[in-house]
């Protein structure tokens, strides 16, 4: 009777089954430290170049009134696709948060949630950032007057 079998190794296996030449192939390509996958691909780096995202409602300097909610429209568009949406208004004594997660990352598209207002008047700011789904993210900024 026999006793369990001792691990091998990713070098060992390899070996085994396709012989010493591709193994060592392998082996030399995984351990130079380069990256092997293009740039753009998942996983490979790749930039957020080419990606936008614009508030498109309501306009710069709106005013908006106190204590009810305002429709956000974002339009936004990316090569490698957003996976999510983060909506914010900084209102007088506070803010208020929405985030989105697509369940597909969307390569272009418009999107709109709505957000409080607050209960006091004054100056506002809301900001929408994606983050696409090579990490990079990106943001646009308005200024709301709540009446």
């Amino acid at each position: 009777m026999s006793g369990p079998k001792p691990k091998r190794s990713l070098r060992e296996r390899l070996t085994g089954l396709f012989g010493g030449v591709l193994a060592a192939c392998l082996v030399a390509v995984a351990c130079t430290g380069e990256n092997i996958f293009p740039t753009g691909v998942v996983g490979g780096g790749g930039d957020a170049s080419g990606d936008s995202v614009a508030i498109t409602a309501p306009d710069d300097g709106a005013s908006v009134p106190v204590s009810d909610s305002v429709a956000v429209t974002v339009a936004f568009a990316s090569e490698s696709g957003v996976n999510a949406i983060n909506f914010r208004h900084d209102y007088p004594g506070g803010n208020f948060t929405r985030a989105v997660t697509l369940g597909a990352p969307a390569q272009d598209t418009t999107i709109t949630r709505n957000l409080w207002t607050g209960t006091s008047t004054g100056s506002g700011t809301i900001v929408v950032q994606t983050t696409d789904v090579l990490g990079s993210t990106i943001a646009d900024t308005i200024s709301v007057t709540i009446n």
